[in-house]
C-alpha cells in the first residue's frame, strides 16, 4: 500500500511538472507580442543564446556535463537548424498574426508527422490517421477563414508561417527520434539551441544587437522561463507520467497561450477561430492516439512483468540462470501449465570487451556498451532488468542513470542475504576485478560485516578456474582447487562464502562442501521470479539503491 502512495505522488508531481511546463510554454507568445522594435531573427538568436546558457549553468550544478559531449555532428546540427525554423516561423507568425491563430496552427504538428514518415521513411499511414488529417486540415480551413483569406493579407501570411512552423517542429521530432535513443535530453537541447543561436547570429548580423536593452527582461524571460525551466520541467514529468497521458496534460498549452493573449493582450477571438481549434483538437488527438499493443501474454496473464535479462558474460552463466528463473517459476507463484503463462523474457548477450578477466578493459566503451543494451531492453518494453554478473555491479549505478526502469543488482541481493542470516563474517571468490572494485565492500563499510578475501596465489588460480569455465571447460582439478581455497577460509572462520563469480556454481554446489555457499547467481534467480509477479513488484530508483 505504501509503495502505491509513492507511485501515486510521484504521478502526481509529474502531472505538475507538466502542467507548468504547459503554462510556461504557452506564454511564450505573450512576450514575443510585447518586444518592441525586435524582428523574429533577432528574438530567436536571443531565446537560443540565453537558453543554451541556462541550460549549461543547470548541467555544470548537476554535474552532468559529460552528457554535453558532440556526438553524430552532422545529425545534431541537422535537427538544430529544423527546430530553428520552426521557431522562426513561429515567432514571425506571432508577430503578423494573433497568438491564438499561431498556436493553433503550430499545433497542428502531429498530422505533418505521418506525411512526412510516408514521404522519407515509406511507413504507411493507417486510415484512422488519414481520418485525423483530413478532421485537422478542416480545422485549419476555419482558422484561415476563407472569407478574408487572400495572399496579400498579412494575417493569411501570419497563418501560413505558422503551419510553416508546424511543418518543421514534426519534421525535427521525427529526425530526432534514433538520436534521443543515444543521448541525454540535455544534449539534445543544449546542441539544437547552440546551432539555433550561432545561425542566427549569422544571419541577422551587427544588427541583432539593436534595442536589446529596452526588451531585455522580455528576452530574458523568454530565454529562461519559457524555454529552459519549461524544458526541465517537461523532462521532469514525462518520466513520471505515462505516455499516453503526457499528450492529454500537455495539450492545455496552446489553450493557456489564448487565454493569456486574451487577458494581457485583449485579443478577441472569433467565432471561426473557436471552431477551428476545437477540429483541430479533435483531429489531433484521432491522429496521435495509438491503439496500445497488447501481446497475447499481457492479456491472458496481466500480473506478469516483462523481464530483460543483459547476459553474456558468460554465454553459459546467462543460459543457466534463464533456467533458473524459469523453474523458481515453475516452483513459486507463477502457474506454469501451458506455454502461455510463462513470463515473457528478452535476453541480450553482449560480447563486452572486457579484457582478460575485467583486469584489462576500456572502462569508457564497457559502460557505453551496458548501457545502450539496457536502454535497448527498455524500449523493448521490458518492465526490469537483471545482470546475472558480478562485475556489471561496478557499473550499475551509471546504467541506472540512464534508464527509466529499475535494475536489480546482485550484489544488493546478497547483501539483504547476509543480512538476513545475521552472518557477522563472510568470505568472498571471485575475479581480481570483483576483489579490487570493492563491490561487496558495502558490507564491510555500511554494515560492519567482516569480509575474507583471497590471498594472491588463491586470487591467480581462481582466474584460472573462471576462464576454464567461461570457456566451456569443468575440470575436476579445477573443482577441487575451489573447493581447498574455500576450506581454507571455512577454517579462517568465515560463516559462509560468497559465490562472487556467477561461473562457480557451474563448477560445484552446497552438497560438495560442508561450509555455507552463498550462490549469487540463485540469490538473484530468486529475486527476480519473485519480482515478476506485478503486484510484488514496485521498484523506484531511489529505493533500488537505498540498500547502499
Amino acid at each position: 500500500m505504501e509503495e502505491d502512495v509513492v507511485d501515486s505522488k510521484e504521478h502526481g508531481k509529474g502531472v505538475i511538472d507538466l502542467v507548468l511546463f504547459s503554462i510556461l510554454a504557452g506564454s511564450v507568445g505573450i512576450f514575443v507580442k510585447l518586444t518592441n522594435g525586435m524582428n523574429a531573427i533577432s528574438i530567436v538568436f536571443f531565446r537560443a543564446f540565453i537558453a543554451t546558457l541556462f541550460i549549461l549553468l543547470v548541467v555544470i550544478f548537476k554535474k552532468k556535463h559529460r552528457d554535453l559531449k558532440l556526438v553524430f555532428p552532422m545529425h545534431t546540427l541537422f535537427i538544430g537548424v529544423l527546430q530553428g525554423l520552426s521557431i522562426y516561423f513561429y515567432f514571425n507568425s506571432m508577430l503578423i498574426t494573433s497568438v491564438s491563430n499561431a498556436v493553433f496552427l503550430l499545433y497542428t504538428a502531429p498530422i505533418f508527422a505521418p506525411i512526412l514518415a510516408k514521404i522519407f521513411l515509406k511507413e504507411e499511414i493507417e486510415r484512422e490517421t488519414i481520418f485525423g488529417i483530413v478532421i485537422t486540415l478542416v480545422g485549419i480551413g476555419f482558422i484561415l477563414d476563407p472569407r478574408t483569406f487572400s495572399f496579400n493579407s498579412s494575417q493569411t501570411v501570419g497563418n501560413l508561417m505558422a503551419l510553416a512552423a508546424g511543418l518543421f517542429y514534426a519534421w525535427m521530432a521525427i529526425s530526432s527520434k534514433t538520436l534521443l535513443r543515444k543521448v541525454s535530453g540535455y544534449y539534445a537541447v543544449f546542441w539544437q539551441y547552440l546551432v539555433i543561436a550561432i545561425t542566427f547570429l549569422t544571419l541577422a548580423g551587427p544588427d541583432v544587437f539593436t534595442n536589446v536593452l529596452p526588451n531585455l527582461w522580455q528576452l530574458t524571460t523568454i530565454g529562461v522561463v519559457c524555454t529552459g525551466i519549461a524544458f526541465i520541467l517537461f523532462m521532469r514529468g514525462v518520466k513520471k507520467v505515462k505516455a499516453n497521458k503526457v499528450f492529454i496534460i500537455t495539450s492545455i498549452e496552446p489553450i493557456v497561450g489564448v487565454v493569456l493573449a486574451s487577458f494581457i493582450l485583449r485579443e478577441k477571438l472569433t467565432m471561426f477561430t473557436v471552431i477551428g481549434a476545437v477540429i483541430i483538437f479533435i483531429g489531433v488527438y484521432t491522429v496521435t492516439k495509438k491503439k496500445a499493443f497488447t501481446p497475447y501474454y499481457i492479456r491472458k496473464k496481466r500480473y506478469l512483468n516483462k523481464l530483460g535479462i543483459l547476459g553474456g558474460m558468460g554465454p553459459g552463466v546467462t543460459a543457466e540462470f534463464y533456467m533458473d528463473v524459469i523453474k523458481k517459476c515453475r516452483k513459486g507463484n507463477v502457474k506454469t501449465k501451458y506455454n502461455s503463462d510463462y513470463p515473457h523474457i528478452i535476453i541480450s548477450s553482449v560480447p563486452v570487451p572486457d579484457g582478460h578477466m575485467w583486469e584489462d578493459f576500456d572502462e569508457k566503451l564497457v559502460t557505453k556498451i551496458l548501457k545502450s543494451e539496457c536502454r535497448s531492453l527498455e524500449y523493448q518494453l521490458c518492465d526490469f532488468i537483471v545482470c546475472p554478473s558480478n562485475p556489471v555491479d561496478y557499473f550499475i549505478k551509471k546504467i541506472r542513470s540512464s534508464i527509466d526502469i529499475p535494475m536489480i543488482s546482485i550484489s544488493e541481493e546478497v547483501g539483504k542475504h547476509v543480512l538476513e542470516k545475521k552472518y557477522h563474517t563472510v568470505g568472498l571468490l571471485g575475479t581480481k576485478f570483483i576483489v579490487k572494485s570493492k563491490v561487496y565492500d558495502f558490507l564491510l563499510f555500511k554494515h560492519d560485516i567482516n569480509l575474507l578475501k583471497p590471498n594472491k596465489k588463491e586470487q591467480e588460480r581462481l582466474n584460472e578456474i573462471i576462464t576454464n569455465v567461461v570457456a566451456g571447460k569443468r575440470l575436476e582439478s579445477d573443482k577441487k582447487d575451489l573447493l581447498k581455497i574455500i576450506d581454507r577460509q571455512k577454517k579462517l572462520g568465515v560463516q559462509a562464502v560468497i559465490l562472487g563469480s556467477t561461473e562457480f556454481p557451474l563448477l560445484i554446489s552446497q552438497k560438495d562442501t560442508s561450509a555455507k555457499l552463498i550462490d549469487t547467481m540463485e540469490i538473484l534467480a530468486d529475486a527476480t521470479s519473485k519480482n515478476l509477479i506485478k503486484k510484488q513488484y514496485k521498484i523506484h530508483r531511489s529505493i533500488n539503491e537505498s540498500f547502499v
